[in-house]
């Protein structure tokens, strides 16, 4: 079963709600990662098995650089990122993309679509 680490600029509230899925997940701050360098935030998600949920580009910038294979990284480009939003969109979603992620991938969730990139990232 999929694990996961929310990156600051997520609520925290969704959280709760996807331990209600039965998923297990925590929030960086929960970790004491506040105002932590993505590197680091990627390393310990790496060492952990956990997938990131975030809406920083950056993570998938060093996937790319760093040529990683692990995490996995969900990156919710919307403009609205409310927790119920954003939890509508994983537990709609998730079932497809579960055996994606568990194998080493980059999901972008759109307003309109969703892409999903295997890693590592190849240049």
């Amino acid at each position: 079963m999929l694990s996961f680490l929310l990156d600051e600029n997520l609520p925290p509230s969704l959280v709760i709600l996807l331990n209600q899925l039965e998923y297990p997940a925590r929030h960086v701050v929960e970790i004491g990662y506040v105002n932590t360098d993505d590197s680091v935030i990627l390393k310990f998600a790496e060492q952990s098995g956990e997938v990131i949920l975030t809406h920083d580009t950056d993570f998938g910038t060093l996937l790319a650089l760093n040529q990683n294979d692990r995490p996995s990284v969900i990156l919710f480009r919307l403009e609205q990122l409310s927790a119920k939003i954003l939890f509508n969109l994983i537990e709609s979603n998730l079932p497809v993309l579960e055996k994606e992620l568990a194998s080493g991938a980059i999901v972008i969730i759109e307003e309109n679509s969703i892409r999903i990139r295997k890693l590592p990232i190849k240049r």
